[in-house]
């Protein structure tokens, strides 16, 4: 099961009660403070989401988030717990499953995009035009969130992931090159998206797996 926590970005956030003495160094290194609130809500919303996930209210600050294997993780004594961050437009939001598991999530404002962006992002196979902005925001939103479920980000060429059109508006996901190397190394797993629910104005997009399968060629 996935849970979800969300935190307005405002300048009124206290990191103070949040963070551990090292977090407070990465907090105090920004040098924009448009990119130190981001973060420090997206740290916030990953405690408060792991404190749900746990139970027993563990103190904030006993709760690291640190980069380990790729991506984003909840430190908690000798305990990994992948997590998966995002933020647009004033919100952050973070993600993880119950089980422990692996979890990619993308959270996206839809806007107007620019058509080269649609170049940048998408390739000719994944019929992309003519989409709504809506529309647009949603795919790509699926298609970060399994960028991070591999643990990969933006890293790699992102025709290299490919969300093909199947029946009944349902996308196929297609790997290759370095995506596809990523998957096996994972074992293969089937990767469920999830469309799950936040404000009108965004798109949020998870992934996570739910049973193996082989590969695609």
């Amino acid at each position: 099961m996935t849970v979800l926590e969300f935190v307005a970005i405002n300048p009124d956030l206290n990191p103070g009660p949040w963070l551990c003495e090292e977090e407070q160094r990465q907090y105090k290194a920004f040098r924009f403070q448009k990119r130190r609130m981001e973060w420090l809500a997206g740290r916030i919303a990953a405690k408060k989401l792991m404190r749900k996930i746990l139970g027993g209210n563990p103190s904030p600050k006993s709760i690291q988030i640190v980069f380990e294997n790729g991506g984003p993780c909840a430190k908690m004594g000798d305990v990994l717990w992948p997590i998966s961050i995002s933020h647009s437009n004033g919100l952050a939001a973070a993600a993880a499953l119950k089980n422990g598991d692996y979890v990619g999530m993308d959270l996206e404002v839809s806007e107007p995009r620019n058509p080269a962006w649609l170049d940048m992002a998408f390739h000719d196979a994944e019929k992309v035009r003519g989409l709504s902005d809506a529309e647009l925001t949603e795919l790509w939103t699926q298609k970060e969130a399994v960028l991070k479920y591999l643990r990969l980000g933006l890293k790699v060429d992102l025709n290299d992931i490919r969300l093909l059109p199947g029946p009944h508006g349902a996308r196929t996901i297609r790997f290759s090159n370095q995506a596809e190397k990523a998957w096996k190394n994972q074992g293969s797993p089937a990767i469920r998206l999830e469309k799950l629910p936040v404000d009108k104005n965004f798109a949020l997009s998870v992934a996570h797996s739910h049973e193996r399968t082989t590969a695609d060629n």
